[in-house]
């Protein structure tokens, strides 16, 4: 198991499956089906070859075709998860992963299949690469001038290729609304592996006094990609506000390695409030 990998993925993989896609028509309740593991999670050296099982399994009432598709992985600036054409981000996975099943696996009711892949890591290559085996159950059989109801699920691929891991990041940007309020902090992973980040903002007076601290993300740790970019919210929580003039945002961004933390970039940026006229300025110290 990689040392760069996040925390906790049940976040991603309850936001990517389990999707029903409706095609229209009247969905069959007995569709039921369970992909394991939901994540899988490889360090494999350059050259190397990896072989491993994902099972399948119809727990519905009725017999389905599973159709086996592979695909990208996607993270936006909000941290949303989003489903790639095979092959079209920079840190794809899929031209990597093979197997000999047929487009189609059909399954009777109960029935468990385990379906063989193989994952061969080219020589040369560095840092991490991502991916996902997506599942898509139907009907085995769909009456004519009928459409159905299909269920997605599948596995996330997270390949680590050992000993080229390169963590780094930075803080792009922080930006403060006019009323200071809000502020948004951009940062970038400019590694090539992900990792989980979190961080501070720390709000001081012209003259350097701390007014404030405040953690983001509230929650939990963040994850990004490699080349991924994150835009984090932070809130003003306070009661008072902050009045017009000038401040110092200092933010700081860390990531998880393994059980340690890895200080990744501090900045600090100067922004004037100028509430009354409606207006701000952001200088970049």
């Amino acid at each position: 198991m990689s040392k760069y990998l996040p925390i906790n993925y049940k976040f991603i993989w309850l936001t990517i499956f389990f999707i029903i896609i409706f095609l229209g028509g009247e969905a069959s309740p007995q569709i039921s089906f369970y992909v394991s593991p939901p994540l899988l999670e490889i360090d494999q050296v350059g050259g190397g070859l990896r072989n491993f099982i994902v099972e399948i399994s119809n727990t519905g009432q009725e017999k389905i075709q599973v159709k086996t598709i592979f695909s990208d992985l996607f993270f936006d600036s909000e941290g949303k998860v989003q489903l790639m054409l095979e092959g079209t981000t920079s840190y794809s996975l899929t031209s990597w992963i093979t197997t000999n099943i047929e487009e189609f696996t059909e399954l009777n009711p109960g029935e468990i299949k385990k379906i063989p892949l193989q994952l061969r890591v080219p020589r040369g290559e560095r840092g991490g690469r991502y991916g996902v085996i997506v599942f898509e159950a139907l009907p085995s059989t769909i009456p004519q001038g009928k459409v159905s109801l299909g269920i997605r699920s599948g596995t996330l691929v997270f390949l680590t290729i050992s000993r080229t891991e390169e963590v780094k990041g930075t803080i792009e940007d922080v930006i403060s609304s006019t009323d200071g309020k809000e502020f948004k902090v951009i940062f970038k992973n400019t590694g090539n592996v992900h990792y989980e980040t979190e961080g501070s903002l720390i709000i001081k007076s012209e003259d350097g006094k701390v007014l404030h601290r405040i953690r983001f993300p509230e929650d939990k740790p963040s994850m990004i990609l490699p080349q991924g970019k994150r835009e984090f919210i932070v809130l003003w929580d306070k009661r008072d506000p902050l009045s017009e003039g000038k401040y110092l945002l200092e933010a700081r961004v860390s990531a998880w390695v393994g059980d340690r933390i890895l200080n990744l970039d501090r900045k600090e940026f100067t922004v004037e409030l100028i509430t009354s006229l409606n207006e701000q300025k952001n200088i970049n110290l």
